[in-house]
């Protein structure tokens, strides 16, 4: 439900509680053009594949590691 500014909702439910919202203020967003948020994009990208590359040699050496525990104390 889109509410102008200055009005108030009725009660609403959600999986918190109930309440009562009050529009403040709006403001409109533009979207951002690809050439703007290119370089935040490839950063994103660039950090996921590192931490799968991790993921993924410390999955693999786990796998290779041959340990043995001879005592359980805990």
């Amino acid at each position: 439900m889109a509410l102008p500014v200055g009005k108030i909702s009725p009660i609403v439910k959600t999986q918190f509680g109930y309440h009562i919202i009050k529009v403040n203020k709006k403001e409109e967003y533009r979207l951002k053009t690809f050439d703007e948020v290119k370089d935040q994009v490839k950063e994103v990208v660039l950090e996921q594949k590192k931490a799968d590359k991790i993921d993924e040699t410390f999955n693999k050496w786990k796998e290779e590691a041959k340990i043995t525990k001879y005592i359980d104390r805990l």
